[in-house]
Parts: structure tokens; sequence; C-alpha cells
């Protein structure tokens, strides 16, 4: 990979702001069969949510920076609303 192209994937990353709580969320879904991941698309990328077999797209695009930090913060907003539905 040239080096512009791999310090651009790193620099990224500077964006992302991650807590304890969101490795807890990510670890939570993944152990309840929930997975999120982008997609590419036109306008950019949509988060699809994989719950028990069944895909979930996202109605809203995201840049390439923005998509990281919405991943992290969709597993924090489903681990708080069915942590207490879903018992593992």
């Amino acid at each position: 990979m040239p080096k512009d192209k791999e310090r651009k994937r790193l620099d990224q990353w500077k964006f992302v702001d991650t807590t304890p709580d969101h490795y807890k969320s990510m670890s939570w879904c993944i152990q309840n069969d929930i997975k999120i991941y982008p997609k590419k698309t036109k306008e950019g990328f949509k988060l699809i949510c994989v719950r028990n077999g069944q895909a979930f797209q996202s109605g809203i695009s995201y840049n390439d920076i923005e998509m990281h930090q919405k991943i992290w913060d969709f597993y924090a907003y489903l681990h708080k609303k069915y942590n207490k539905c879903i018992k593992r």
C-alpha cells in the first residue's frame, strides 16, 4: 500500500471516539448474535445490522470517516436498547 494511502487510512482513526462502554457494548452485541458492518453505496456507506440472521439496512448514508464512529455508537445504542430483553 502506498504511504499516502496508508497515512490517510490511519488518520481516519483519529476521528473515532471510543470509550470502555463502547467495547463492552460491542462485546455484548457479538455474544448475542448482533453484528454491524458497513456496505458501500453510491452515496457513501450504509450500516447493515444482522440480528438473529435477519439483516436490516440503515436509511442514512455516511462518509468513510463518520461510518466508523456510527458503528461504535450503534453497538452502544443496541446494547442499551436490548440489554434488559436479551439474557445470555
